[in-house]
């Protein structure tokens, strides 16, 4: 139904629950729920191309959710996209379905985009500033990929908060990224502080 949200989230807390259980008469749900999320993914056949920002990602809500606020209908990080790419993860580990790999190469773009780094994401070069102290190249992630339509056009996805880092994190995770890729900056080693 066009005018039904799609079911991002409860398709994904679905397969995740059916494949931990690791029950065979189960994988033909997770496979049909994992087309689903295939299917619902932010790419060409709805309308984006590799240059929008928002293409790879998923959303909770339809086009026109809202007559007021239609960016509700915008792809974001969390909690839409880790949560369908976690499934998808544990559909093809736990259940043994069949994910296209393009799937996961389209949600690792969005997932930088997402990226407060010089090395994964050259277009987030935005100072963010909090109480007089501004940051850029953080490593953190946000919500959204920088810019893009809203009312806060300008600052639409700009600020890397707790929340989209763990869910960027997780996302690299379930889309196979090699923590020794030179593509994802490295973490320095931090040396534990006493207090």
């Amino acid at each position: 139904n066009q005018r039904s949200p799609p079911k991002t989230l409860d398709t994904s807390f679905a397969i995740q629950a059916l494949s931990a259980t690791r029950n065979p008469d189960y994988h033909s749900a997770v496979q049909q729920a994992a087309n689903y999320l295939v299917a619902a993914q932010h790419n060409e056949a709805a309308g984006y191309n590799i240059d929008s920002g928002f293409y790879g990602g998923w959303t909770e809500f339809y086009p026109g959710y809202s007559p007021v606020i239609d960016w509700y209908s915008l792809p974001v990080l969390e909690p839409a996209t880790v949560m369908a790419l976690l499934a998808l993860d544990s559909a093809q580990r736990l259940a043994g379905t069949s994910v296209p790999a393009n799937v996961r190469n389209k949600a690792e773009l969005f997932v930088t985009r997402c990226q407060n780094s010089a090395v994964t994401n050259p277009d987030f070069s935005y100072p963010i500033c909090f109480d007089g102290v501004c940051s850029y190249d953080d490593g953190g992630f946000a919500v959204y990929p920088p810019g893009g339509p809203g009312p806060w056009a300008e600052r639409l996805g700009r600020d890397s908060y707790a929340g989209g880092t763990a869910a960027g994190l997780w996302s690299l995770y379930a889309v196979g990224a090699d923590r020794l890729d030179p593509h994802h900056p490295k973490f320095p080693e931090i040396e534990p502080q006493v207090y």
